[in-house]
C-alpha cells in the first residue's frame, strides 16, 4: 500500500478551486489511482472514465482545460504528480531496502535467540489476549514474536480502516489491508521496534510514525529521563 501526498493548500489552489464538484472528485480519484498503481502520474484512457461512478467525458475535458491534466496518446498524465509523490522506481527501491532490513533483523533475532537461549520455565500468568488497539499496545511486550508482529499490524490496519468512509464490510477491508501489509514486508519489524522502544504510543501515533513523521519521536526522546 502506498500513500498519496497532498499539501495542505491543495483545495485552495486556483486551478483546483475552480473545478466543478464532479471534476474535483475525478481529479482526486486520479491522484489516488496513480499513487496506488505506481504509474508516475499516468492514467490509461480506459481507466480514466472508471475512476468514479459519475465521471463523464466533459469532466476529463475540464481537467485538461484547467491545466491539471494533460492528454497524451494513450490517456492522460497528471501534471506535477512527481513533484509531490515518489516515483515507481523510488517506491520499489524503498521497499527493497525495507525487505533487506527486515531480513537482517530476523536473522539477527535468530542468532541472538540461539546464543542467548535460557532454560525455559513455566509462566505463572497466561499471555494476555489482544482484543483491541489499546490492548495490543499494552500486551505486545508480553507476547511471542509472532503475536507481537500481529498486534502491531492489527493497530496499523485498524487505523487505516478508520480513515475509510462508507465501508461496507470492515472485516473484509481489514483482511485486505493486513494482506497488503504482509506483502509489503516493510512495517512488521519497524512497528514492533517502535512499540518496544515507545510502548506509550497510541494507534494514531504509531501510524503517523510508520508514515515517516519523526517529529513525535524526537519530542519523546527529549522528554525521556
Amino acid at each position: 500500500m502506498t500513500w498519496l501526498r497532498l499539501d495542505d493548500g491543495f483545495c485552495e489552489h486556483p486551478k483546483v478551486d475552480a473545478l466543478s464538484a464532479e471534476a474535483f472528485k475525478l481529479h482526486v480519484a486520479g491522484l489516488c489511482y496513480c499513487a496506488r498503481n505506481l504509474t508516475d502520474g499516468r492514467i490509461p484512457e480506459l481507466a480514466a472514465l472508471r475512476l468514479t461512478a459519475t465521471a463523464r467525458r466533459k469532466h476529463l475535458t475540464e481537467l485538461v482545460e484547467s491545466g491539471l491534466w494533460r492528454q497524451v496518446s494513450d490517456g492522460y498524465t497528471i501534471k506535477n504528480f512527481l513533484e509531490f509523490n515518489p516515483s515507481k522506481a523510488d517506491v520499489n527501491r524503498e521497499r527493497e531496502l525495507a525487505r533487506e532490513r527486515q531480513r537482517k533483523a530476523r536473522a539477527s533475532r535468530r542468532d541472538n535467540s540461539v546464543s542467548h537461549a535460557a532454560p525455559s520455565r513455566p509462566d505463572p500468568s497466561p499471555t494476555k489476549e489482544v482484543s483491541s488497539i489499546s490492548d495490543s499496545t499494552r500486551a505486545v511486550d508480553n507476547s511471542t514474536e509472532d503475536e507481537r508482529v500481529a498486534a502491531a499490524l492489527d493497530i496499523v490496519a485498524a487505523q487505516r480502516v478508520a480513515q475509510v468512509a462508507n465501508v461496507r464490510s470492515k472485516p473484509a477491508l481489514t483482511r485486505t489491508i493486513l494482506a497488503n501489509l504482509r506483502a509489503e514486508e516493510a512495517l512488521d519489524v519497524e512497528a514492533v521496534r517502535l512499540l518496544h522502544d515507545y510502548p506509550e504510543l497510541t494507534a494514531a501515533q504509531l501510524a503517523s510514525c510508520l508514515n515517516g513523521d519523526t517529529t513525535l519521536l524526537l519530542h519523546m526522546r527529549k522528554a525521556a529521563p
